[in-house]
């Protein structure tokens, strides 16, 4: 199949869906961002990592994810003389919360830059997308699914996790009033980094991993791409405030 045929079975009503992606500590924007314009998505990316060698094509901006104003200015570039985004999809995770860390040795330098840091830099994120979102938008932001659970040794980044998740829940219900939609999407450490695949992560279930019901996670250019194209279209347009789990079944839970 074409991409314009992609794209017409995609939209339906011929409209090409806008998606934006913001991504700081991750390579995967450019990944993610190809795996969408397959689908039929215009798609931008703003991030601190360069595209890697053959996934460019969509318009990037680099940023400095340290400072709100140079947020606000990425973000406002990205969209220059392209439609409002349909979606917007944020993903902060800085290097430093995978470096495993027992909790009770946990500095308090380690602990800023592991987590309040990039609990901060998602909260510039989502108010510097505030101003470009158009009625019936969506954000979606995107962390490890262990945000349910915990995970030995990598306390900050379960905890940055679970305030992603619940500053997701919380802007949902601020901004429902403007038809906007906020949703938050869990994934299996080993699809959302590399770095975390050999971290130590708790058993599931506690006796020892069974197979997963549907083999694995999802991907990037899959699993990851095409849900959030429904978000995007007519589909999720009654969905917010939700978790999703796209873990293929590893941890069965809200």
């Amino acid at each position: 199949m074409t991409q314009n045929n992609s794209k017409k079975a995609a939209d339906g009503d011929g409209h090409q869906p806008s998606v934006l992606i913001v991504m700081s500590g991750l390579s995967a924007g450019s990944q993610l961002a190809q795996g969408l314009s397959a689908l039929g998505a215009d798609t931008a990316v703003v991030s601190d990592q360069a595209p890697q060698p053959g996934q460019s094509g969509s318009a990037f901006t680099y940023c400095d994810f340290s400072c709100k104003k140079q947020i606000n200015e990425a973000i406002n570039t990205a969209i220059q003389g392209r439609p409002a985004p349909d979606l917007i999809v944020i993903c902060v995770m800085p290097e430093a919360a995978v470096i495993a860390s027992p909790v009770e040795t946990q500095s308090e330098a380690a602990w800023h830059s592991a987590c309040l840091a990039g609990l901060k830099t998602t909260l510039h994120c989502l108010q510097g997308c505030h101003g470009i979102l158009a009625n019936g938008a969506g954000i979606v932001l995107i962390g490890p699914n262990f945000s349910f659970t915990g995970a030995a040794g990598l306390v900050a980044l379960s905890t940055l996790a679970e305030g992603q998740r619940a500053l997701a829940k919380s802007a949902a219900r601020q901004w429902g009033a403007m038809g906007v939609r906020v949703n938050w999407m869990g994934l299996a450490p080993d699809q959302l980094c590399a770095a975390l695949r050999q971290a130590d992560l708790p058993q599931v279930p506690e006796l020892g991993p069974p197979p997963l019901p549907l083999g694995s996670g999802a991907d990037w250019q899959g699993g990851v791409a095409s849900t959030l194209m429904f978000l995007a279209g007519a589909g999720g347009k009654s969905i917010t405030g939700m978790s999703l789990n796209l873990d293929g079944g590893e941890w069965m839970v809200p």
